[in-house]
């Protein structure tokens, strides 16, 4: 692992700088030379290879930072933008989003121009117009993904992706049950009107999987529950399904929902201090135990309605856990249209051919990523 290391590293610094990492390595050589066999020595001829020294140095060491971003998982962002314009998305949330990358450590205009990586590669901004119907939903969702699949392919090694998310929180929690549950992330939350309006809530490359897996994706018995409340109100006996309200947010969700005489069971499940604002230190454990109860309500073999009214990134973190189960339709309080609707089913056929690349790859005829090429 060293020796590839460090032959990444020569590979990268060579092909940052070329010619000019062999005119100063020249020149350097020269000055030296050119120092040790003058007859008469003196301090002055020391400043103009130290000084070239210094550019080598710069050259070494620059391409080292940028090789920490690449080498051995280089850092991917994968920007989602829904319902605004491109424009606005350049203006205002890209540059919000490339100053967090940076603060991370992240070289991410190096890691664009390694592998010629263009902002349509990584962000996907979409302004169509989605209505009750679940066809808009389910379009949109397979373009995002789609769109996502085809990002690897263009990257050596195995990415970390930094998910940044401006999108329905249905549309977010999809992302993560077909998307990140797949692959290594650190997910970010927007918080409006703060010098850094994005803060990391979710990594799992810091995870515990000591055990070969992601202790999160064990299940949390409910007499266990540390950050959530579940209140149960029973309905009707002969009901087909249970409706699952997740409330995490200042907006609760109230009134009558759709095909609620069809429920057997509804089930509301909220932070167990009643804030909208969560500590940002406990995010994982709270999808954690919200993807519990998702799965435990699942097992009972009826048809489950998911509300997902929380945060952009827990609706992601929530699916990553809970993955694309059949039965589950996600529903949300649309703010466009001002009422409560039924979006799309999480697994449904059309999305789920889309859940991996290798999927992805055989439905365009192409070899899966990674595949060599045959001779």
């Amino acid at each position: 692992m060293m020796r590839e290391t460090v032959a990444s590293y020569f590979r990268l610094l060579w092909r940052q700088y070329e010619y000019q990492l062999i005119l100063v390595s020249a020149s350097l050589a020269g000055l030296v030379i050119e120092a040790s066999l003058s007859a008469k020595w003196s301090p002055w001829r020391l400043g103009p290879p130290a000084l070239v020294t210094v550019c080598l140095l710069y050259f070494l060491l620059n391409a080292l930072s940028i090789h920490r971003s690449l080498f051995p998982n280089p850092a991917l962002a994968y920007s989602v933008c829904t319902g605004k314009t491109l424009e606005w998305f350049e203006s205002s949330a890209r540059r919000q989003q490339e100053e967090r990358l940076k603060q991370s450590g992240i070289r991410w205009s190096a890691v664009q121009r390694e592998f010629r990586i263009h902002v349509s590669d990584w962000a996907f901004v979409d302004q169509s117009a989605l209505t009750e119907d679940s066809e808009t939903w389910v379009n949109l969702t397979r373009r995002m993904l789609v769109h996502f699949w085809h990002l690897p392919k263009r990257v050596e090694g195995v990415p970390v992706y930094h998910f940044f998310l401006i999108a329905p929180p249905t549309v977010s929690f999809a992302l993560g049950a077909h998307a990140g549950r797949r692959v290594a992330h650190v997910v970010y939350h927007f918080v409006n009107s703060t010098k850094q309006p994005y803060l990391p809530v979710a990594d799992t490359t810091k995870r515990d999987h000591s055990q070969g897996l992601d202790l999160l994706n064990r299940r949390v018995a409910e007499a266990n529950f540390q950050h959530i409340l579940v209140n149960r109100e029973k309905r009707n006996r002969a009901g087909t399904k249970v409706l699952l309200v997740l409330d995490f947010t200042n907006h609760r969700l109230a009134g009558s929902l759709p095909q609620e005489s069809e429920a057997q069971t509804i089930v509301r499940v909220a932070h167990k201090n009643g804030i909208g604002h969560l500590p940002n230190n406990t995010w994982e454990q709270l999808a954690q135990e919200i993807a519990s109860v998702i799965l435990e309500v699942c097992d009972q073999g009826l048809g489950l309605d998911v509300y997902v009214n929380t945060p952009l990134a827990l609706a992601f973190m929530v699916g990553s856990i809970v993955g694309p189960i059949k039965g589950l339709t996600l529903c949300e309080h649309n703010v466009y249209l001002q009422k409560p609707i039924r979006c799309f089913e999480l697994a449904d056929a059309r999305i789920q051919e889309l859940s991996s690349p290798l999927v992805l790859a055989r439905a365009n005829g192409l070899p899966a990523p990674g595949t060599p090429p045959s001779s």
